[in-house]
């Protein structure tokens, strides 16, 4: 039988031994390379052929590449026979929907479990596609508190911006990595504030804190 090739990327080193580890006792996957960063990813990548790549959603500190919605966007585009999967800890509803209109093959909750990720695996590796695992259903969302909705009140591009904020990149980082101007930047940020009924940087900090909005 033919062995799934994959390459896992993700800023934690916990990360990608815990997957790795799992996914090396399952004779149909090979794990043939690992990535730190989203440079580390596209480098491995160029290099070889991959069936399948899990990619996390954050990764900070790529100035050239950078992460988020843009970076995906750059890995569907770029690498179209790489069916990509995203482990990741966000929820927001615009950034899901975004994601799969960008052409990601599946997108898991870490939250969820392994055997949740080794059953995407199994759906990508029997040719579906569009596989959405780990996330609670309508009701469910509705029940998870203020903050929850308000965040799920933010656009995509609010999304990016406040979660590299609060990473502890400042406004002019957030401009260059994202290709846009300090005060398109700015102006996001004051919106997503607004949104959240927030006013200022240590309210807005302490509030992603609280929503574990980013964990």
């Amino acid at each position: 039988m033919k062995k799934i090739k994959i390459v896992l990327a993700d800023d934690h080193a916990v990360v990608l031994m815990g997957v790795r580890g799992v996914l090396e006792r399952h004779p149909q996957y090979q794990v043939a390379c690992e990535a730190r960063s989203s440079g580390e990813l596209v480098s491995a990548l160029q290099r070889e052929e991959f069936d399948i790549a899990i990619t996390d959603f954050s990764m900070p500190g790529d100035e050239v590449y950078g992460d988020g919605v843009r970076f995906i966007g750059y890995l569907v585009r770029n690498f179209p026979k790489v069916k990509f999967l995203v482990f990741t800890m966000l929820s927001n509803r615009l950034v899901l929907d975004r994601l799969f209109e960008l052409g990601v093959a599946g997108v898991v909750r870490k939250d969820a479990g392994m055997a949740q990720l080794l059953s995407t695996l199994d759906a990508l590796g029997k040719g579906r596609c569009l596989v959405r695992s780990g996330f609670r259903n309508g009701e469910a969302e509705a029940r998870e508190g203020e903050l929850r909705r308000r965040l799920e009140s933010l656009s995509v591009k609010e999304y990016e911006v406040l979660r590299l904020f609060v990473s502890g990149l400042r406004v002019s980082d957030i401009a260059r990595l994202l290709k846009r101007s300090d005060k398109t930047i700015s102006a996001q940020k004051s919106s997503a504030k607004r949104r959240l009924g927030v006013k200022t940087d240590q309210e807005l900090l302490a509030c992603c804190l609280e929503g574990h909005f980013f964990d």
